[in-house]
């Protein structure tokens, strides 16, 4: 009796389950069914998977920003138009000014969540006289800034490799050929992952979110614990304003100081491009858009702050031989070259993430331009693989 009994309880709970997944799939079926109407709506037929989940895409925007190493890979910036003043409020500053372009985009995004992203938004807003000109010079703009934000990106991600040789020989100045093979190199990575594991993307932008938060703690930790090179007071790190090295007035160094924080807090409007792979993406993507720069803001001022309390002579970090000053910062922090090398991994696994993150929404949004034929060969570059699920020819034509 009591057998009887267990089995029949084993068999209505394993009912009970399969009941309950089969009411979520239904559920998602349902909300990818009234997604894909509103983009049929919009005029477009959706082709990409839905697959994306909010957390998905607010790493991807995360991941774009990539606060410590966009920080690190433009520090000297900050620290010849300022220093520590103009780095640390500077990155509030333009954080609330981010904050607000995010949220209006979002707005706007909750209204049109199609991968056009704004240039099909500039149509939408502009009257029917104006809307063809506005809508093609936008989404030019948009997409040269994409392309633009990637190279960057993969470039600066270059630079930051090669200056891991600096820290043992300091005398490693990288030619020019040196940087451009690396920039390739990384853009080819970035590439291939793309590629071959775009299925995965979702679970590679969630990784993103938990290696930037574990980074910024090590070397928060890691750099205060240490200090070899001795620590800052707390009046240098919020009040110490230096524009001598700038030639600027010093008003106008600060703002000229600002371009660090300014080219760190770009790419959260590029998520808007993934809007056709998110099952309720009017809702999902602008959530993920603000939330990102709240979140980056944040990161950015844990991070910033341990940096400038173990600040070595700044002098010095200008004249590093290899032009990116933060592999010698973390070195002298931690008192040898070894030390320096791996927490510059940490940043550089930020920006293997970076790389992947806008190389996916640049092509997306090239995929949606040429869809809509602004784009010479556009017939090739929208068409969809099958087999990988994403527009692979045109990733042939952004390289």
């Amino acid at each position: 009796m009591t057998s009887v009994t267990c089995q029949e309880s084993s068999t209505s709970t394993i009912d009970g389950n399969n009941s309950s997944h089969i009411t979520i799939d239904h559920q998602q079926e349902i909300v990818t069914q009234e997604a894909d109407a509103k983009l049929a709506a919009m005029g477009y037929k959706s082709e990409l998977p839905r697959s994306l989940s909010f957390f998905s895409v607010l790493g991807l925007s995360f991941a774009i920003m990539a606060v410590p190493f966009g920080e690190s890979a433009t520090l000297s910036i900050g620290l010849t138009d300022g220093g520590p003043v103009t780095i640390l409020y500077g990155w509030i500053l333009l954080t609330m000014i981010s904050i607000c372009i995010a949220a209006s985009l979002a707005e706007i995004c909750s209204a049109y969540p199609t991968s056009g992203g704004v240039y099909y938004w500039s149509a939408m807003l502009a009257n029917k006289k104006w809307a063809p000109i506005t809508s093609w010079i936008t989404g030019w703009l948009g997409l040269v800034g994409n392309w633009t934000v990637t190279t960057s990106i993969c470039f600066s991600g270059g630079q930051l490799i090669l200056s891991a040789i600096g820290l043992w020989n300091e005398t490693y100045t990288p030619a020019a050929w040196h940087v451009l093979l690396m920039y390739w190199a990384v853009l080819l990575v970035a590439l291939s992952v793309n590629i071959w594991f775009a299925k995965h993307l979702s679970f590679i932008n969630t990784i993103c979110v938990y290696w930037t938060g574990a980074s910024v703690i090590i070397i928060l930790i890691t750099v205060l614990a240490m200090a070899k090179g001795g620590r800052r007071n707390a009046r240098y790190v919020f009040t110490e304003f230096d524009a001598t090295r700038a030639g600027w007035p010093p008003g106008w160094a600060f703002f000229v100081g600002l371009l660090q924080s300014a080219y760190t807090l770009t790419g959260y409007g590029m998520v808007a491009a993934m809007c056709e792979e998110v099952q309720n993406p009017e809702k999902e993507v602008p959530k993920a858009m603000v939330l990102s720069v709240v979140a980056a803001g944040i990161t950015g001022v844990v991070y910033l702050i341990p940096i400038l309390f173990v600040m070595p002579d700044v002098d010095k970090l200008l004249t590093v031989s290899t032009g990116q000053p933060i592999g010698y910062l973390f070195m002298t922090a931690t008192g040898s070259a070894a030390g320096g090398f791996g927490l510059l991994c940490l940043i550089l696994g930020i920006q293997f993430f970076a790389g992947i993150g806008s190389l996916t929404a640049a092509s997306r949004c090239l995929y949606a331009f040429s869809r809509d034929g602004a784009v010479p060969g556009s017939t090739m570059w929208s068409k969809i693989n099958r087999h990988y699920a994403i527009p692979l020819n045109l990733y042939y034509y952004q390289h």
